[in-house]
């Protein structure tokens, strides 16, 4: 991410402006930033800083950061899928980008998956998770 989008999702030198977020997250999304592509999709996920919130546009922007390898992402990803977020529910799909993050290392995505196969093998709702980092939390 670039240093200049950084300083704007923290809030500081805000411009006047809230397009203009967006603006420079796109710069450094069209630059290959998968952190870019992630905060771009909080901001439409959630509707955020002037943005509209839309799901379908939060998640396409979650999964094209996934699939450049952010963890973030690829968790957000698969906590939607899970719940049914802003998505048909799919348990699978769910699980796969869980645990394709897990196995990047991400700790968050393999303590939900062991929560998930816990939950599972207790029968209760497994779908669920514990540490609510879906659509952004942990940034």
């Amino acid at each position: 991410m670039t240093r200049r989008s950084e300083q704007v999702m923290r809030g500081e030198q805000l411009t006047k402006r809230g397009y203009q977020i967006v603006f420079w997250l796109r710069r450094a999304a069209d630059a290959g930033s998968s952190d870019a592509l992630c905060n771009l999709g909080n901001l439409h996920f959630h509707g955020q800083r002037g943005v509209t919130q839309d799901l379908d546009k939060g998640l396409e922007y979650f999964e094209k950061a996934g699939d450049k390898g952010n963890v973030l992402a690829m968790y957000n990803v698969g906590s939607c899928y899970l719940q049914g977020m802003g998505v048909l529910q799919d348990e699978d799909l769910g699980l796969h980008w869980l645990k394709k993050a897990a196995d990047a290392g991400d700790l968050d995505s393999a303590f939900a998956l062991g929560n998930y196969c816990l939950s599972a093998a207790r029968g209760g709702d497994a779908s669920g998770e514990s540490g609510d980092r879906a659509g952004g939390k942990r940034q």
